[in-house]
Protein backbone atom coordinates (compact mmCIF):
# COMPACT_ATOMS: atom_id res chain seq x y z
CA UNK A 1 0.00 0.00 0.00
CA UNK A 2 3.13 2.25 0.55
CA UNK A 3 2.21 2.82 4.08
CA UNK A 4 4.83 1.84 6.72
CA UNK A 5 3.55 -0.33 9.98
CA UNK A 6 4.53 0.85 13.38
CA UNK A 7 2.89 -1.35 16.09
CA UNK A 8 3.52 0.78 19.30
CA UNK A 9 4.61 -0.38 22.61
CA UNK A 10 1.61 -0.96 25.10
CA UNK A 11 3.76 -1.08 28.18
CA UNK A 12 5.86 1.96 27.82
CA UNK A 13 4.77 5.09 30.21
CA UNK A 14 2.29 7.26 28.09
CA UNK A 15 4.98 10.15 27.80
CA UNK A 16 7.26 7.61 26.13
CA UNK A 17 4.17 6.38 23.90
CA UNK A 18 3.57 10.12 22.73
CA UNK A 19 7.04 11.01 21.93
CA UNK A 20 6.93 7.70 19.76
CA UNK A 21 3.86 8.50 17.91
CA UNK A 22 5.11 12.07 17.37
CA UNK A 23 8.34 11.04 16.56
CA UNK A 24 6.96 8.81 13.63
CA UNK A 25 4.21 10.85 12.66
CA UNK A 26 1.53 8.06 13.11
CA UNK A 27 -0.94 9.13 11.15
CA UNK A 28 -3.60 5.76 11.12
CA UNK A 29 -4.24 3.97 14.05
CA UNK A 30 -5.52 0.65 14.51
CA UNK A 31 -6.18 0.07 18.40
CA UNK A 32 -7.56 -3.11 20.46
CA UNK A 33 -11.17 -1.85 21.98
CA UNK A 34 -9.62 -3.48 25.29
CA UNK A 35 -6.95 -0.37 24.89
CA UNK A 36 -9.80 2.32 23.67
CA UNK A 37 -10.30 4.14 27.42
CA UNK A 38 -6.05 4.22 27.45
CA UNK A 39 -5.43 5.80 24.16
CA UNK A 40 -8.33 8.17 24.10
CA UNK A 41 -5.80 9.84 27.14
CA UNK A 42 -3.25 9.91 24.64
CA UNK A 43 -5.20 10.63 21.41
CA UNK A 44 -5.16 14.62 22.35
CA UNK A 45 -1.48 14.52 22.01
CA UNK A 46 -1.03 13.24 19.25
CA UNK A 47 -1.37 15.72 16.50
CA UNK A 48 -0.65 13.58 13.42
CA UNK A 49 -3.39 11.40 13.74
CA UNK A 50 -6.22 11.57 11.49
CA UNK A 51 -8.09 8.27 11.73
CA UNK A 52 -8.34 5.81 14.60
CA UNK A 53 -9.59 2.40 14.02
CA UNK A 54 -11.02 0.23 16.63
CA UNK A 55 -10.78 -3.84 16.51
CA UNK A 56 -13.50 -5.47 18.60
CA UNK A 57 -16.56 -4.08 20.29
CA UNK A 58 -16.09 -0.68 21.97
CA UNK A 59 -17.34 2.61 23.18
CA UNK A 60 -16.25 4.99 20.21
CA UNK A 61 -17.48 8.19 21.89
CA UNK A 62 -14.21 8.64 24.16
CA UNK A 63 -11.82 8.78 21.35
CA UNK A 64 -14.04 10.91 19.48
CA UNK A 65 -14.43 13.17 22.08
CA UNK A 66 -11.03 13.11 22.97
CA UNK A 67 -9.46 15.04 20.00
CA UNK A 68 -11.34 17.03 17.46
CA UNK A 69 -10.90 16.29 13.55
CA UNK A 70 -9.93 13.00 14.42
CA UNK A 71 -12.53 10.37 12.86
CA UNK A 72 -12.84 7.13 14.47
CA UNK A 73 -14.01 3.89 12.71
CA UNK A 74 -15.50 0.52 13.42
CA UNK A 75 -13.04 -1.79 11.90
CA UNK A 76 -15.65 -4.46 10.90
CA UNK A 77 -18.19 -1.67 9.65
CA UNK A 78 -15.16 -0.39 7.90
CA UNK A 79 -14.26 -3.13 6.71
CA UNK A 80 -17.76 -3.97 4.90
CA UNK A 81 -17.65 -1.20 2.92
CA UNK A 82 -13.99 -1.54 1.39
CA UNK A 83 -13.47 -2.77 -1.74
CA UNK A 84 -13.16 -6.30 -3.28
CA UNK A 85 -10.08 -5.43 -4.97
CA UNK A 86 -7.51 -3.13 -4.56
CA UNK A 87 -4.49 -1.74 -7.14
CA UNK A 88 -1.41 -2.35 -5.22
CA UNK A 89 1.00 0.39 -5.91
CA UNK A 90 4.46 -1.07 -6.95
CA UNK A 91 6.92 -0.14 -4.14
CA UNK A 92 11.01 0.24 -4.07
CA UNK A 93 12.20 -3.00 -1.91
CA UNK A 94 14.38 -0.61 0.07
CA UNK A 95 11.92 1.96 0.66
CA UNK A 96 10.39 1.57 4.77
CA UNK A 97 7.91 -1.39 5.29
CA UNK A 98 8.16 -0.95 8.82
CA UNK A 99 9.03 0.47 11.89
CA UNK A 100 10.04 -0.34 15.51
CA UNK A 101 11.07 2.05 18.59
CA UNK A 102 13.79 0.66 21.82
CA UNK A 103 12.30 0.96 25.11
CA UNK A 104 14.41 4.28 25.85
CA UNK A 105 16.83 2.99 28.47
CA UNK A 106 19.35 5.04 27.39
CA UNK A 107 17.30 8.05 26.75
CA UNK A 108 14.21 8.73 24.80
CA UNK A 109 13.24 5.63 22.57
CA UNK A 110 14.64 5.30 18.84
CA UNK A 111 13.37 4.01 15.93
CA UNK A 112 14.43 1.66 13.27
CA UNK A 113 13.02 1.45 9.72
CA UNK A 114 12.90 -2.02 8.23
CA UNK A 115 12.77 -1.87 4.45
CA UNK A 116 10.26 -4.33 2.58
CA UNK A 117 13.88 -6.25 1.54
CA UNK A 118 14.92 -7.25 4.85
CA UNK A 119 11.38 -8.04 6.03
CA UNK A 120 11.24 -10.44 3.31
CA UNK A 121 14.65 -12.30 3.37
CA UNK A 122 14.10 -12.36 7.18
CA UNK A 123 11.04 -14.16 6.99
CA UNK A 124 12.86 -16.58 4.31
CA UNK A 125 15.18 -16.88 6.78
CA UNK A 126 12.88 -17.86 9.48
CA UNK A 127 11.60 -20.95 7.46
CA UNK A 128 14.89 -22.32 7.01
CA UNK A 129 15.88 -25.97 9.43
CA UNK A 130 18.27 -24.07 11.76
CA UNK A 131 15.86 -20.84 12.47
CA UNK A 132 12.53 -21.92 12.81
CA UNK A 133 11.93 -24.79 10.84
CA UNK A 134 8.42 -23.40 9.17
CA UNK A 135 6.70 -25.69 6.82
CA UNK A 136 2.97 -25.70 5.55
CA UNK A 137 2.09 -28.41 7.92
CA UNK A 138 2.62 -26.29 10.85
CA UNK A 139 0.52 -23.59 12.76
CA UNK A 140 2.54 -21.03 14.38
CA UNK A 141 1.58 -19.21 18.02
CA UNK A 142 3.46 -15.81 18.18
CA UNK A 143 3.92 -14.97 21.68
CA UNK A 144 6.74 -11.89 21.00
CA UNK A 145 4.53 -8.78 20.36
CA UNK A 146 4.73 -6.79 16.95
CA UNK A 147 6.31 -4.16 18.52
CA UNK A 148 9.71 -6.29 19.57
CA UNK A 149 11.22 -6.55 16.36
CA UNK A 150 7.72 -7.26 14.63
CA UNK A 151 7.24 -10.07 16.41
CA UNK A 152 10.88 -11.68 15.07
CA UNK A 153 9.12 -11.66 11.57
CA UNK A 154 6.96 -14.65 12.81
CA UNK A 155 3.88 -13.59 11.07
CA UNK A 156 5.61 -12.75 8.22
CA UNK A 157 7.16 -16.38 7.58
CA UNK A 158 3.81 -18.16 8.62
CA UNK A 159 2.46 -15.77 4.95
CA UNK A 160 5.68 -17.34 3.27
CA UNK A 161 4.63 -20.84 4.00
CA UNK A 162 0.59 -20.09 3.63
CA UNK A 163 0.04 -21.98 7.22
CA UNK A 164 -1.73 -20.13 10.41
CA UNK A 165 -0.10 -17.63 13.01
CA UNK A 166 -2.29 -17.11 16.21
CA UNK A 167 -1.16 -13.78 17.29
CA UNK A 168 -3.43 -11.93 18.77
CA UNK A 169 -3.50 -14.37 21.99
CA UNK A 170 -0.72 -12.94 24.34
CA UNK A 171 -4.70 -12.38 26.22
CA UNK A 172 -5.46 -16.07 26.19
CA UNK A 173 -1.69 -17.16 27.86
CA UNK A 174 -2.50 -15.39 30.43
CA UNK A 175 -2.63 -17.37 33.76
CA UNK A 176 -6.20 -18.21 34.71
CA UNK A 177 -7.90 -16.68 36.83
CA UNK A 178 -7.43 -18.86 40.27
CA UNK A 179 -4.72 -18.12 42.94
CA UNK A 180 -2.09 -20.44 42.11
CA UNK A 181 0.59 -18.43 39.46
CA UNK A 182 1.94 -21.51 38.30
CA UNK A 183 -1.81 -22.54 36.61
CA UNK A 184 -1.03 -20.95 33.18
CA UNK A 185 -3.52 -21.96 30.28
CA UNK A 186 -0.64 -22.09 27.84
CA UNK A 187 -0.99 -26.28 28.18
CA UNK A 188 -4.17 -26.42 27.20
CA UNK A 189 -4.35 -23.88 24.67
CA UNK A 190 -1.13 -25.54 22.76
CA UNK A 191 -2.59 -28.90 22.75
CA UNK A 192 -5.33 -27.89 21.94
CA UNK A 193 -4.65 -26.29 18.59
CA UNK A 194 -1.50 -28.02 18.05
CA UNK A 195 0.63 -25.31 17.49
CA UNK A 196 4.11 -26.11 16.18
CA UNK A 197 6.37 -23.34 16.85
CA UNK A 198 6.13 -21.30 20.14
CA UNK A 199 8.82 -18.88 19.55
CA UNK A 200 9.21 -16.39 22.79
CA UNK A 201 12.12 -15.30 25.17
CA UNK A 202 12.91 -16.20 28.98
CA UNK A 203 10.37 -13.67 30.08
CA UNK A 204 7.36 -15.62 28.23
CA UNK A 205 7.39 -17.70 31.23
CA UNK A 206 8.53 -21.67 31.05
CA UNK A 207 6.47 -24.13 29.20
CA UNK A 208 6.09 -27.96 30.11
Amino acid sequence: MGGVVHPLNIRLPAEQLIHIARHAGDAYVIVDHSLVPAFATLLPHLEAVRHVIVNGPADLAAPREAAAGVEVHDYHALLSTAADTYDWPDVDERSAAAMCYTSGTTGLPKGVVYNHRSVYLHSVEACLPDAFALSRDDMALAVVPQFHVLAWTLPYAAFVTGRTVHGRGCRVLQPASRPEPEAPRRPGLLGQRRRSPVPGRPGVGPLP
